[in-house]
Protein backbone atom coordinates (compact mmCIF):
# COMPACT_ATOMS: atom_id res chain seq x y z
CA UNK A 1 0.00 0.00 0.00
CA UNK A 2 2.94 2.34 0.64
CA UNK A 3 4.09 1.77 -2.94
CA UNK A 4 0.66 2.64 -4.28
CA UNK A 5 0.43 5.76 -2.10
CA UNK A 6 3.86 6.92 -3.29
CA UNK A 7 2.85 6.23 -6.90
CA UNK A 8 -0.28 8.34 -6.48
CA UNK A 9 1.79 11.15 -4.93
CA UNK A 10 4.29 10.98 -7.79
CA UNK A 11 1.53 11.25 -10.40
CA UNK A 12 0.08 14.23 -8.52
CA UNK A 13 3.50 15.91 -8.48
CA UNK A 14 3.98 15.25 -12.19
CA UNK A 15 0.53 16.66 -12.89
CA UNK A 16 1.27 19.81 -10.88
CA UNK A 17 4.64 20.43 -12.52
CA UNK A 18 3.29 19.78 -16.00
CA UNK A 19 0.23 21.95 -15.44
CA UNK A 20 2.56 24.70 -14.29
CA UNK A 21 4.65 24.25 -17.43
CA UNK A 22 1.60 24.30 -19.68
CA UNK A 23 0.30 27.39 -17.85
CA UNK A 24 3.71 28.98 -18.33
CA UNK A 25 3.67 28.25 -22.05
CA UNK A 26 0.16 29.65 -22.30
CA UNK A 27 1.16 32.76 -20.37
CA UNK A 28 4.17 33.17 -22.66
CA UNK A 29 1.83 33.26 -25.64
CA UNK A 30 -0.12 36.03 -23.87
CA UNK A 31 2.88 38.28 -23.19
CA UNK A 32 1.57 40.97 -25.53
CA UNK A 33 -1.82 40.91 -23.80
CA UNK A 34 -0.23 41.08 -20.36
CA UNK A 35 2.09 43.88 -21.50
CA UNK A 36 -0.91 45.86 -22.69
CA UNK A 37 -2.64 45.30 -19.34
CA UNK A 38 0.50 46.49 -17.56
CA UNK A 39 0.69 49.58 -19.80
CA UNK A 40 -2.92 50.36 -18.93
CA UNK A 41 -2.08 50.33 -15.21
CA UNK A 42 -2.48 46.71 -14.11
CA UNK A 43 -0.19 45.85 -11.22
CA UNK A 44 1.78 42.62 -10.83
CA UNK A 45 -0.61 41.58 -8.05
CA UNK A 46 -3.59 42.04 -10.35
CA UNK A 47 -1.94 39.96 -13.06
CA UNK A 48 -1.14 37.28 -10.49
CA UNK A 49 -4.76 37.19 -9.32
CA UNK A 50 -5.88 36.88 -12.96
CA UNK A 51 -3.65 33.86 -13.57
CA UNK A 52 -4.67 32.34 -10.24
CA UNK A 53 -8.36 32.72 -11.03
CA UNK A 54 -7.90 31.06 -14.41
CA UNK A 55 -5.91 28.19 -12.89
CA UNK A 56 -8.49 27.75 -10.15
CA UNK A 57 -11.32 27.45 -12.65
CA UNK A 58 -9.38 24.85 -14.64
CA UNK A 59 -8.49 22.94 -11.44
CA UNK A 60 -12.10 23.10 -10.23
CA UNK A 61 -13.38 21.63 -13.49
CA UNK A 62 -10.65 18.97 -13.54
CA UNK A 63 -11.12 18.08 -9.86
CA UNK A 64 -14.88 17.79 -10.26
CA UNK A 65 -14.42 15.58 -13.29
CA UNK A 66 -11.95 13.41 -11.35
CA UNK A 67 -14.35 12.98 -8.43
CA UNK A 68 -17.15 12.12 -10.84
CA UNK A 69 -14.98 9.48 -12.49
CA UNK A 70 -14.10 8.06 -9.06
CA UNK A 71 -17.76 7.75 -8.04
CA UNK A 72 -18.67 6.33 -11.43
CA UNK A 73 -15.76 3.89 -11.45
CA UNK A 74 -16.05 2.77 -7.82
CA UNK A 75 -18.05 -0.32 -8.73
CA UNK A 76 -15.54 -1.38 -11.39
CA UNK A 77 -12.67 -0.87 -8.94
CA UNK A 78 -14.36 -2.99 -6.27
CA UNK A 79 -14.76 -5.84 -8.75
CA UNK A 80 -11.00 -5.83 -9.24
CA UNK A 81 -10.11 -5.65 -5.55
CA UNK A 82 -8.92 -8.97 -4.05
CA UNK A 83 -11.53 -10.56 -1.79
CA UNK A 84 -9.01 -10.97 1.02
CA UNK A 85 -8.26 -7.25 1.25
CA UNK A 86 -9.01 -6.23 4.86
CA UNK A 87 -12.33 -4.40 5.45
CA UNK A 88 -13.11 -4.19 1.75
CA UNK A 89 -16.82 -4.55 2.57
CA UNK A 90 -16.63 -1.16 4.34
CA UNK A 91 -15.09 0.62 1.38
CA UNK A 92 -16.91 3.81 0.42
CA UNK A 93 -16.30 7.44 -0.50
CA UNK A 94 -17.34 9.80 2.30
CA UNK A 95 -17.10 13.52 2.93
CA UNK A 96 -13.55 13.20 4.29
CA UNK A 97 -12.37 11.82 0.96
CA UNK A 98 -14.13 14.59 -0.92
CA UNK A 99 -12.68 17.18 1.46
CA UNK A 100 -9.17 15.83 1.03
CA UNK A 101 -9.51 15.73 -2.75
CA UNK A 102 -10.89 19.28 -2.74
CA UNK A 103 -8.00 20.50 -0.59
CA UNK A 104 -5.43 18.89 -2.87
CA UNK A 105 -7.15 20.44 -5.89
CA UNK A 106 -7.12 23.87 -4.27
CA UNK A 107 -3.42 23.64 -3.39
CA UNK A 108 -2.55 22.37 -6.86
CA UNK A 109 -4.46 25.27 -8.47
CA UNK A 110 -2.65 27.82 -6.31
CA UNK A 111 0.78 26.33 -7.03
CA UNK A 112 0.16 25.96 -10.75
CA UNK A 113 -1.25 29.47 -10.95
CA UNK A 114 1.59 31.14 -9.06
CA UNK A 115 4.45 29.51 -10.96
CA UNK A 116 3.59 31.16 -14.32
CA UNK A 117 3.19 34.47 -12.52
CA UNK A 118 6.64 34.17 -10.93
CA UNK A 119 8.44 32.63 -13.92
CA UNK A 120 6.75 34.44 -16.76
CA UNK A 121 9.98 35.86 -18.06
CA UNK A 122 11.92 32.61 -18.36
CA UNK A 123 11.57 28.93 -19.26
CA UNK A 124 12.23 26.55 -16.39
CA UNK A 125 13.38 23.13 -17.55
CA UNK A 126 13.28 21.68 -14.06
CA UNK A 127 9.54 20.99 -14.35
CA UNK A 128 10.10 18.74 -17.35
CA UNK A 129 13.09 17.07 -15.68
CA UNK A 130 11.06 16.30 -12.54
CA UNK A 131 8.26 14.87 -14.66
CA UNK A 132 10.63 12.66 -16.64
CA UNK A 133 12.42 11.41 -13.53
CA UNK A 134 9.20 10.54 -11.67
CA UNK A 135 7.67 8.99 -14.77
CA UNK A 136 10.70 6.74 -15.24
CA UNK A 137 10.61 5.67 -11.59
CA UNK A 138 6.92 4.72 -11.86
CA UNK A 139 7.42 2.99 -15.21
CA UNK A 140 10.37 1.05 -13.83
CA UNK A 141 8.30 -0.13 -10.86
CA UNK A 142 5.43 -1.09 -13.15
CA UNK A 143 7.84 -2.96 -15.42
CA UNK A 144 9.36 -4.84 -12.50
CA UNK A 145 5.91 -5.74 -11.15
CA UNK A 146 4.83 -6.96 -14.58
CA UNK A 147 7.93 -9.12 -14.98
CA UNK A 148 7.47 -10.45 -11.45
CA UNK A 149 3.78 -11.21 -12.08
CA UNK A 150 4.62 -12.99 -15.34
CA UNK A 151 7.18 -15.16 -13.54
CA UNK A 152 4.72 -15.90 -10.75
CA UNK A 153 1.94 -16.70 -13.21
CA UNK A 154 4.15 -19.31 -14.88
CA UNK A 155 5.18 -20.87 -11.55
CA UNK A 156 4.39 -24.57 -11.24
CA UNK A 157 2.21 -25.26 -8.17
CA UNK A 158 3.03 -28.96 -8.02
CA UNK A 159 -0.26 -30.18 -9.50
CA UNK A 160 -2.04 -30.12 -12.86
CA UNK A 161 -4.66 -27.38 -12.62
CA UNK A 162 -6.17 -27.81 -16.08
CA UNK A 163 -9.51 -29.60 -16.46
CA UNK A 164 -10.17 -29.63 -12.71
CA UNK A 165 -13.39 -28.57 -10.99
CA UNK A 166 -13.44 -27.84 -7.26
CA UNK A 167 -16.45 -27.77 -4.95
CA UNK A 168 -16.64 -27.21 -1.22
CA UNK A 169 -19.16 -29.20 0.85
CA UNK A 170 -20.41 -28.65 4.38
CA UNK A 171 -22.35 -31.51 5.94
CA UNK A 172 -25.18 -31.20 8.50
CA UNK A 173 -23.92 -31.47 12.06
CA UNK A 174 -26.84 -33.55 13.32
CA UNK A 175 -26.55 -36.24 10.66
CA UNK A 176 -22.81 -36.82 10.33
CA UNK A 177 -21.56 -37.27 13.86
CA UNK A 178 -18.76 -39.80 13.42
CA UNK A 179 -16.21 -41.13 10.95
CA UNK A 180 -18.42 -43.96 9.75
CA UNK A 181 -21.20 -41.56 8.72
CA UNK A 182 -18.75 -39.34 6.86
CA UNK A 183 -17.23 -42.24 4.94
CA UNK A 184 -20.66 -43.64 4.11
CA UNK A 185 -21.69 -40.32 2.54
CA UNK A 186 -18.49 -40.05 0.51
CA UNK A 187 -18.81 -43.63 -0.69
CA UNK A 188 -22.33 -42.89 -1.94
CA UNK A 189 -21.36 -39.67 -3.69
CA UNK A 190 -18.08 -40.63 -5.38
CA UNK A 191 -19.44 -43.35 -7.74
CA UNK A 192 -22.35 -41.11 -8.75
CA UNK A 193 -19.92 -38.37 -9.74
CA UNK A 194 -17.69 -40.82 -11.59
CA UNK A 195 -20.71 -41.98 -13.58
CA UNK A 196 -21.25 -38.51 -15.04
CA UNK A 197 -20.10 -38.07 -18.66
CA UNK A 198 -16.64 -36.53 -19.02
CA UNK A 199 -15.50 -37.18 -15.42
CA UNK A 200 -12.27 -39.17 -15.15
CA UNK A 201 -11.50 -39.08 -11.44
CA UNK A 202 -12.80 -37.71 -8.16
CA UNK A 203 -10.60 -36.75 -5.23
CA UNK A 204 -11.26 -35.34 -1.79
CA UNK A 205 -9.11 -33.18 0.46
CA UNK A 206 -9.68 -31.43 3.77
CA UNK A 207 -8.15 -28.16 2.54
CA UNK A 208 -7.67 -27.14 -1.09
CA UNK A 209 -4.25 -25.90 -2.22
CA UNK A 210 -4.16 -22.11 -2.77
CA UNK A 211 -7.67 -21.70 -1.35
CA UNK A 212 -8.23 -18.70 0.96
CA UNK A 213 -7.05 -19.39 4.51
CA UNK A 214 -5.43 -22.62 3.36
CA UNK A 215 -3.21 -22.89 6.42
CA UNK A 216 -3.45 -26.02 8.55
CA UNK A 217 -0.26 -27.29 10.14
CA UNK A 218 0.71 -29.82 12.78
CA UNK A 219 3.93 -30.35 14.75
CA UNK A 220 5.87 -33.54 14.00
CA UNK A 221 9.15 -35.17 14.91
CA UNK A 222 11.20 -38.23 14.09
CA UNK A 223 10.89 -40.53 17.12
CA UNK A 224 14.59 -41.39 16.84
CA UNK A 225 15.61 -37.72 16.61
CA UNK A 226 13.54 -35.63 19.01
CA UNK A 227 14.36 -31.88 18.99
CA UNK A 228 16.60 -30.56 21.76
CA UNK A 229 14.09 -27.84 22.59
CA UNK A 230 10.30 -27.82 22.33
CA UNK A 231 10.33 -24.62 20.29
CA UNK A 232 12.53 -26.34 17.70
CA UNK A 233 9.78 -28.83 16.82
CA UNK A 234 9.10 -28.58 13.06
CA UNK A 235 5.64 -28.34 11.54
CA UNK A 236 4.09 -29.45 8.27
CA UNK A 237 0.98 -28.76 6.24
CA UNK A 238 -1.70 -31.23 7.29
CA UNK A 239 -4.19 -32.71 4.84
CA UNK A 240 -6.71 -35.56 4.97
CA UNK A 241 -7.37 -37.11 1.55
CA UNK A 242 -9.14 -39.99 -0.11
CA UNK A 243 -7.17 -42.56 -2.18
CA UNK A 244 -7.90 -40.86 -5.53
CA UNK A 245 -6.89 -37.33 -4.49
CA UNK A 246 -3.32 -37.49 -5.81
CA UNK A 247 -4.37 -38.97 -9.16
CA UNK A 248 -7.13 -36.41 -9.63
CA UNK A 249 -4.75 -33.53 -8.86
CA UNK A 250 -1.90 -34.95 -10.93
CA UNK A 251 0.49 -34.99 -7.95
CA UNK A 252 3.20 -37.52 -8.87
CA UNK A 253 4.11 -40.49 -6.71
CA UNK A 254 7.90 -40.47 -6.25
CA UNK A 255 8.30 -43.60 -4.16
CA UNK A 256 6.17 -46.02 -2.17
CA UNK A 257 2.44 -46.18 -2.84
CA UNK A 258 -0.79 -44.20 -2.67
CA UNK A 259 -3.52 -44.83 -0.12
CA UNK A 260 -6.03 -47.58 -0.87
CA UNK A 261 -9.52 -48.45 0.37
CA UNK A 262 -7.93 -51.00 2.71
CA UNK A 263 -6.14 -48.26 4.66
CA UNK A 264 -8.91 -47.97 7.23
CA UNK A 265 -9.25 -47.58 10.96
CA UNK A 266 -8.40 -51.24 11.57
CA UNK A 267 -4.82 -50.74 10.39
CA UNK A 268 -2.02 -48.81 12.10
CA UNK A 269 -2.03 -45.10 11.20
CA UNK A 270 -0.40 -44.38 7.83
CA UNK A 271 0.88 -41.23 6.14
CA UNK A 272 2.18 -39.96 2.82
CA UNK A 273 4.72 -37.14 2.92
CA UNK A 274 5.95 -34.64 0.37
CA UNK A 275 9.38 -34.65 -1.24
CA UNK A 276 10.28 -31.53 0.77
CA UNK A 277 9.76 -33.32 4.09
CA UNK A 278 11.52 -36.47 2.86
CA UNK A 279 14.60 -34.59 1.67
CA UNK A 280 14.91 -32.43 4.77
CA UNK A 281 14.16 -34.90 7.54
CA UNK A 282 15.29 -38.19 5.97
CA UNK A 283 18.43 -37.17 4.07
CA UNK A 284 20.30 -40.33 5.06
CA UNK A 285 17.70 -42.96 4.18
CA UNK A 286 14.49 -43.71 2.33
CA UNK A 287 11.47 -42.46 4.30
CA UNK A 288 9.36 -45.44 3.22
CA UNK A 289 8.65 -47.53 6.31
CA UNK A 290 9.94 -44.86 8.65
CA UNK A 291 7.78 -43.34 11.39
CA UNK A 292 6.77 -39.86 12.39
CA UNK A 293 5.34 -38.61 15.65
CA UNK A 294 2.51 -36.20 14.81
CA UNK A 295 0.42 -34.03 17.11
CA UNK A 296 -2.94 -33.80 15.30
CA UNK A 297 -5.37 -34.60 18.14
CA UNK A 298 -6.26 -33.32 21.59
CA UNK A 299 -4.72 -36.47 23.05
CA UNK A 300 -1.05 -37.39 23.14
CA UNK A 301 0.99 -37.30 19.89
CA UNK A 302 0.65 -40.49 17.86
CA UNK A 303 2.93 -42.43 15.55
CA UNK A 304 2.24 -42.82 11.81
CA UNK A 305 4.12 -44.93 9.28
CA UNK A 306 5.22 -43.38 5.98
CA UNK A 307 4.08 -45.44 2.99
CA UNK A 308 4.69 -42.99 0.14
CA UNK A 309 6.43 -39.84 -1.03
CA UNK A 310 4.68 -37.46 -3.45
CA UNK A 311 5.74 -34.31 -5.27
CA UNK A 312 5.97 -30.96 -3.49
CA UNK A 313 2.84 -28.78 -3.62
CA UNK A 314 2.54 -25.07 -2.97
CA UNK A 315 -0.33 -25.16 -0.49
CA UNK A 316 -0.74 -21.54 0.65
CA UNK A 317 0.64 -19.34 -2.15
CA UNK A 318 2.74 -19.38 -5.28
CA UNK A 319 5.31 -16.90 -4.01
CA UNK A 320 7.11 -18.98 -1.38
CA UNK A 321 8.79 -22.36 -1.84
CA UNK A 322 6.77 -25.47 -1.12
CA UNK A 323 6.88 -26.60 2.49
CA UNK A 324 6.68 -30.01 4.15
CA UNK A 325 3.33 -31.82 3.73
CA UNK A 326 1.80 -34.72 5.65
CA UNK A 327 -1.24 -36.50 4.17
CA UNK A 328 -3.46 -38.90 6.15
CA UNK A 329 -6.09 -41.26 4.64
CA UNK A 330 -9.75 -40.33 4.99
CA UNK A 331 -10.64 -43.75 6.43
CA UNK A 332 -8.24 -43.13 9.32
CA UNK A 333 -9.38 -39.61 10.17
CA UNK A 334 -9.05 -39.20 13.96
CA UNK A 335 -12.09 -38.52 16.08
CA UNK A 336 -10.96 -34.94 16.63
CA UNK A 337 -10.90 -34.43 12.86
CA UNK A 338 -14.54 -35.40 12.25
CA UNK A 339 -15.98 -31.93 13.01
CA UNK A 340 -13.36 -30.39 10.76
CA UNK A 341 -14.12 -32.74 7.86
CA UNK A 342 -17.85 -32.29 8.41
CA UNK A 343 -17.62 -28.50 8.35
CA UNK A 344 -15.59 -28.26 5.17
CA UNK A 345 -14.20 -30.65 2.57
CA UNK A 346 -13.19 -30.02 -1.02
CA UNK A 347 -14.00 -32.37 -3.86
CA UNK A 348 -11.69 -32.38 -6.88
CA UNK A 349 -13.33 -33.47 -10.12
CA UNK A 350 -10.97 -34.35 -12.96
CA UNK A 351 -12.74 -33.84 -16.29
CA UNK A 352 -11.91 -34.37 -19.92
CA UNK A 353 -11.10 -31.31 -22.01
CA UNK A 354 -14.29 -31.78 -24.05
CA UNK A 355 -16.67 -31.85 -21.09
CA UNK A 356 -17.96 -28.31 -20.45
CA UNK A 357 -21.00 -27.47 -18.33
CA UNK A 358 -20.50 -30.20 -15.74
CA UNK A 359 -21.01 -27.93 -12.75
CA UNK A 360 -24.81 -28.21 -12.91
CA UNK A 361 -24.66 -32.00 -13.13
CA UNK A 362 -22.24 -32.22 -10.21
CA UNK A 363 -24.41 -30.01 -8.05
CA UNK A 364 -27.50 -32.07 -8.91
CA UNK A 365 -25.81 -35.36 -7.92
CA UNK A 366 -24.71 -33.88 -4.59
CA UNK A 367 -28.29 -32.82 -3.87
CA UNK A 368 -29.61 -36.27 -4.77
CA UNK A 369 -27.41 -37.97 -2.18
CA UNK A 370 -28.33 -35.52 0.59
CA UNK A 371 -30.37 -32.36 -0.04
CA UNK A 372 -29.27 -30.90 3.30
CA UNK A 373 -25.60 -30.69 2.34
CA UNK A 374 -24.43 -27.11 1.77
CA UNK A 375 -22.74 -26.81 -1.63
CA UNK A 376 -20.29 -23.98 -2.25
CA UNK A 377 -19.34 -22.46 -5.56
CA UNK A 378 -18.10 -24.92 -8.19
CA UNK A 379 -14.99 -23.37 -9.68
CA UNK A 380 -12.24 -24.48 -12.04
CA UNK A 381 -8.89 -24.95 -10.32
CA UNK A 382 -7.39 -22.42 -12.71
CA UNK A 383 -9.78 -19.84 -11.24
CA UNK A 384 -8.57 -20.72 -7.74
CA UNK A 385 -5.00 -20.11 -8.91
CA UNK A 386 -5.99 -16.77 -10.44
CA UNK A 387 -7.59 -15.77 -7.14
CA UNK A 388 -4.32 -16.59 -5.39
CA UNK A 389 -2.66 -13.98 -7.63
CA UNK A 390 -5.40 -11.38 -7.15
CA UNK A 391 -3.40 -9.17 -4.79
CA UNK A 392 -0.43 -9.11 -7.14
CA UNK A 393 -2.68 -8.41 -10.11
CA UNK A 394 -4.43 -5.56 -8.29
CA UNK A 395 -1.14 -3.92 -7.30
CA UNK A 396 0.12 -4.27 -10.87
CA UNK A 397 -3.10 -2.72 -12.20
CA UNK A 398 -2.88 0.29 -9.88
CA UNK A 399 0.84 0.95 -10.32
CA UNK A 400 0.52 0.34 -14.07
CA UNK A 401 -2.33 2.86 -14.28
CA UNK A 402 -0.27 5.43 -12.38
CA UNK A 403 2.71 4.72 -14.63
CA UNK A 404 0.61 5.17 -17.79
CA UNK A 405 -0.69 8.48 -16.45
CA UNK A 406 2.86 9.51 -15.58
CA UNK A 407 4.04 8.63 -19.10
CA UNK A 408 1.33 10.77 -20.65
CA UNK A 409 1.97 13.67 -18.29
CA UNK A 410 5.74 13.52 -18.79
CA UNK A 411 5.28 13.66 -22.56
CA UNK A 412 2.82 16.56 -22.15
CA UNK A 413 5.25 18.40 -19.89
CA UNK A 414 8.12 18.00 -22.32
CA UNK A 415 5.86 19.18 -25.13
CA UNK A 416 4.90 22.24 -23.07
CA UNK A 417 8.52 23.14 -22.34
CA UNK A 418 9.58 22.74 -25.97
CA UNK A 419 6.55 24.74 -27.14
CA UNK A 420 7.34 27.51 -24.68
CA UNK A 421 10.96 27.56 -25.84
CA UNK A 422 9.80 27.85 -29.45
CA UNK A 423 7.54 30.78 -28.56
CA UNK A 424 10.44 32.51 -26.83
CA UNK A 425 12.65 32.00 -29.90
CA UNK A 426 10.16 32.92 -32.59
CA UNK A 427 12.28 35.85 -33.77
CA UNK A 428 15.45 33.71 -33.78
CA UNK A 429 13.74 31.01 -35.84
CA UNK A 430 12.45 33.64 -38.23
CA UNK A 431 15.96 35.05 -38.70
CA UNK A 432 17.39 31.56 -39.31
CA UNK A 433 14.73 30.85 -41.92
CA UNK A 434 15.28 34.25 -43.56
CA UNK A 435 19.04 33.56 -43.77
CA UNK A 436 18.44 30.28 -45.54
CA UNK A 437 18.11 27.67 -42.80
CA UNK A 438 16.12 24.67 -43.94
CA UNK A 439 13.13 23.22 -42.16
CA UNK A 440 15.16 20.07 -41.58
CA UNK A 441 17.91 21.94 -39.75
CA UNK A 442 15.39 23.79 -37.55
CA UNK A 443 13.65 20.52 -36.77
CA UNK A 444 16.96 18.85 -35.93
CA UNK A 445 17.98 21.74 -33.66
CA UNK A 446 14.79 21.53 -31.62
CA UNK A 447 14.85 17.74 -31.44
CA UNK A 448 18.46 17.80 -30.23
CA UNK A 449 17.52 20.17 -27.42
CA UNK A 450 14.57 17.96 -26.47
CA UNK A 451 16.74 14.84 -26.63
CA UNK A 452 19.32 16.45 -24.35
CA UNK A 453 16.63 17.32 -21.81
CA UNK A 454 15.15 13.83 -22.13
CA UNK A 455 18.53 12.14 -21.76
CA UNK A 456 19.30 14.09 -18.60
CA UNK A 457 15.93 13.12 -17.16
CA UNK A 458 16.41 9.44 -18.07
CA UNK A 459 19.82 9.25 -16.42
CA UNK A 460 18.52 10.95 -13.28
CA UNK A 461 15.41 8.76 -13.28
CA UNK A 462 17.41 5.54 -13.57
CA UNK A 463 19.66 6.69 -10.71
CA UNK A 464 16.64 7.45 -8.48
CA UNK A 465 14.94 4.15 -9.40
CA UNK A 466 18.09 2.18 -8.57
CA UNK A 467 18.39 3.94 -5.22
CA UNK A 468 14.77 3.03 -4.45
CA UNK A 469 15.24 -0.60 -5.50
CA UNK A 470 15.42 -1.82 -1.90
CA UNK A 471 11.95 -0.42 -1.22
CA UNK A 472 10.34 -2.69 -3.83
CA UNK A 473 12.64 -5.71 -3.48
CA UNK A 474 10.17 -7.53 -1.19
CA UNK A 475 7.48 -7.30 -3.88
CA UNK A 476 9.58 -9.00 -6.53
CA UNK A 477 9.42 -12.69 -7.39
CA UNK A 478 12.04 -14.26 -9.64
CA UNK A 479 13.18 -10.81 -10.79
CA UNK A 480 15.87 -8.55 -9.36
CA UNK A 481 14.75 -5.10 -8.25
CA UNK A 482 17.60 -3.85 -10.48
CA UNK A 483 16.54 -5.94 -13.48
CA UNK A 484 18.34 -4.34 -16.48
CA UNK A 485 15.79 -5.58 -19.02
CA UNK A 486 12.94 -3.74 -17.28
CA UNK A 487 14.95 -0.52 -17.05
CA UNK A 488 15.95 -0.67 -20.71
CA UNK A 489 12.39 -1.34 -21.91
CA UNK A 490 10.76 1.45 -19.88
CA UNK A 491 13.55 3.88 -20.85
CA UNK A 492 13.03 3.16 -24.54
CA UNK A 493 9.26 3.50 -24.12
CA UNK A 494 9.54 6.82 -22.29
CA UNK A 495 12.12 8.12 -24.78
CA UNK A 496 9.97 7.15 -27.77
CA UNK A 497 6.81 8.80 -26.45
CA UNK A 498 8.67 11.91 -25.29
CA UNK A 499 10.59 12.35 -28.55
CA UNK A 500 7.30 12.03 -30.41
CA UNK A 501 5.96 14.90 -28.29
CA UNK A 502 9.12 16.91 -29.09
CA UNK A 503 8.65 16.21 -32.79
CA UNK A 504 5.05 17.43 -32.71
CA UNK A 505 6.15 20.59 -30.93
CA UNK A 506 9.03 21.07 -33.37
CA UNK A 507 6.70 20.76 -36.36
CA UNK A 508 4.97 23.89 -35.12
CA UNK A 509 8.24 25.78 -35.46
CA UNK A 510 8.35 24.98 -39.16
CA UNK A 511 5.09 26.87 -39.69
CA UNK A 512 6.64 30.19 -38.60
CA UNK A 513 6.43 32.86 -41.29
CA UNK A 514 9.84 34.61 -41.41
CA UNK A 515 8.29 38.00 -42.10
CA UNK A 516 5.86 37.76 -39.17
CA UNK A 517 8.61 36.36 -36.94
CA UNK A 518 10.94 39.28 -37.70
CA UNK A 519 8.18 41.72 -36.77
CA UNK A 520 7.47 40.00 -33.43
CA UNK A 521 8.45 41.76 -30.24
Amino acid sequence: MITIFCAAGAVLLIGCTNLAGISLARAGARQRELAVRTALGATRGQLTRLLLAESFIVALIGGSLGLFLEVWGQGALLRLVPTDLPRIENFSIDWQVFAFAGLVTLIASLVCGLIPAWLLSRSDLRDALVAIVLALVLLANAGLLFRSFARLNSEQPGFAASDLLTVRLSLPQTTYTDRAALIQYYEKLQPRLLALPGIQNVGLVSLLPLAPKSQSTIPFTRPDRPPAKREDTPSANYRIVNPDYFRAMGIPLLSGRYFTEEDNGDRPPLAIVSAVLAAKYFPDRSPIGQRLMIDDTDAEPRVVEIIGVVGAVKQSNLETPAKADIYLPLRQVPKDGVPWMRYSTYWIVKTSAAAPGLDHLVRAEIRKVDADVAVGAIRPMTEVMMAALASRRFSLLLVGSFAAAALFLAAAGLYAVISYGIQQRTREIGVRLALGATHRSILGMILREGALLLGTGLVAGIAVALMMAKLVANQMYGVSARDPFSFVVVSVLLATISLLACWIAARRALKVDPVIALRSD
